[in-house]
């Protein structure tokens, strides 16, 4: 049994409120879009779905425009049809961002309900047919109690039958993508959880960008820019689960260094990069600990590798200007990698 399609289902039900696979399976649709042959295919539809015009081997670009015609409100079509876009994909695949997600309402026969949808970006040269019909065969778990779920890795010898190179007709890499669409009905669950997820970072739990403007103004504080130096040299060789699990051990360290929640504020900008607000601290405070979030990490990874990393940071005093004050932290973070790397530098 493959163990991604159980992570991809199930990683985000205890945020969302469902108890168990089942009740969690009825109000979700997992899709496979193959972006270079514009094709979709549906791998499950959950029993609330069944009214959704989703073909096997429809046109990619014809579903989007169904569901952002159809099956998605107003107010949020545009946007959707942007996340669901092959151009976003490619751009996204690109800069390594290869896990995005997205909160609109959709409006369903039943009436309107929240949806969350997940994306999971990766490459194959096995055709889409095989693998819609791999995960199908299997979308039995679903209903199955008790089931443990390890970290995915599509280069391991469990998942290699999968994603195997043989059996693509033009035996070419092309981008696919996962979509894992969950309904949230407003009278059962929470909306607490869908405000968590629109703040939150869903790989580190930090605060997100969007959370940046809602907490942060002008009073004065200390600002920090960090990322992890040579990031895509760990993606690259370890593969992009070690690169998450990096981020997560970057994320543990920000959060026991700068623990103080009356006083410090963590958000993961994207990528690698990080960014800290000590509000009210004073600039020894923030030294200290730039010393110990600067010094060298290493971890050891769910597959056994024993990675390490070092990061670099630019920071300023800030005093009236927020955002004149990130700019300066991020040149200064450009400062620091350019004198070496592995420290920090004060912006001027």
């Amino acid at each position: 049994m493959n163990e991604f399609v159980k992570l991809l289902v199930w990683q985000m039900a205890q945020v969302l409120g469902y108890e168990n696979q089942t009740d969690l399976a009825e109000h979700s649709v997992l899709l496979l879009v193959d972006y270079d042959a514009d094709v979709c295919h549906p791998i499950f539809i959950g029993k609330h779905f069944v009214s959704a015009d989703l073909d096997p081997g429809m046109p990619w670009k014809g579903a989007v425009k169904y569901l952002t015609s159809d099956v998605i409100s107003d107010e949020y079509k545009r946007e959707c049809a942007l996340f669901f876009s092959e151009k976003a994909a490619r751009r996204k695949y690109e800069k390594q961002r290869v896990y995005d997600s997205i909160n609109y309402v959709s409006q369903l026969s039943d009436g309107k309900r929240w949806t969350h949808c997940m994306q999971s970006l990766f490459t194959s040269s096995r055709s889409i047919q095989e693998l819609s019909s791999a995960f199908t065969a299997e979308a039995s778990f679903l209903h199955s109690p008790d089931i443990h779920f390890p970290p995915f890795d599509p280069a391991s010898s469990e998942s290699a039958g999968i994603f195997a190179p043989e059996g693509s007709p033009d035996n070419r890499e092309h981008l696919l993508s996962y979509f894992l669409v969950i309904e949230v009905d407003a009278i059962r669950k929470s909306m607490e959880s869908l405000r968590y997820l629109a703040r939150h970072d869903q790989l580190t739990g930090l605060y997100n960008r969007h959370m940046m403007a809602e907490i942060v103004n002008d009073d004065p504080s200390i600002v920090i820019i960090l990322d992890i130096d040579n990031f895509k040299g760990i993606n690259d060789t370890y593969g992009h689960t070690a690169g998450d699990e990096a981020l997560c051990t970057m994320s543990s360290r920000l959060e026991a260094v700068f623990w103080q929640p009356d006083r410090d504020l963590v958000f993961r900008l994207g990528g690698d990069e990080f960014l800290v607000v000590m509000r009210g601290a004073s600039e020894e405070e923030a030294v200290s600990c730039l010393r110990l979030i600067c010094e060298p990490v290493v971890f050891t990874t769910s597959d056994g590798q024993v990675i390490s990393f070092s990061v670099s940071a630019g920071y300023i005093p800030c005093s009236g200007d927020f955002k004149a004050s990130m700019k300066a932290a991020d040149d200064a973070l450009y400062a620091a990698k350019k004198a070496g790397k592995s420290g920090f530098v004060r912006a001027e």
